[in-house]
């Protein structure tokens, strides 16, 4: 009994989780052409270049960092490909 009124703690902990996470949204960012034309050259210079790519995504108004890395596939070498 002595215990019971301290019950509450880990949920105050779980709220002030949620509302300093909401404080961390932010507004979807408007994009002019300069700036999705970067995007694309970007984009395309990690393609022809096999090289890994940074990017910042905003979903439901959180910011993620995405790191797409291109691999450069290394064939399987196996009796049956061996030629003779």
């Amino acid at each position: 009994m002595k215990w019971q009124p301290a019950s509450f703690i880990p949920l105050g902990f779980e709220m002030n989780r949620a509302m300093f996470k909401d404080q961390e949204r932010q507004l979807k960012p408007l994009l002019d052409q300069y700036e999705k034309e970067e995007f694309d050259r970007s984009i395309a210079y990690a393609m022809e270049y096999n090289s890994s790519l940074k990017i910042n995504v905003w979903s439901d108004g959180y910011k993620e960092t995405v790191l797409y890395k291109k691999s450069i596939p290394i064939p399987c070498i196996s009796p049956g490909n061996i030629d003779k």
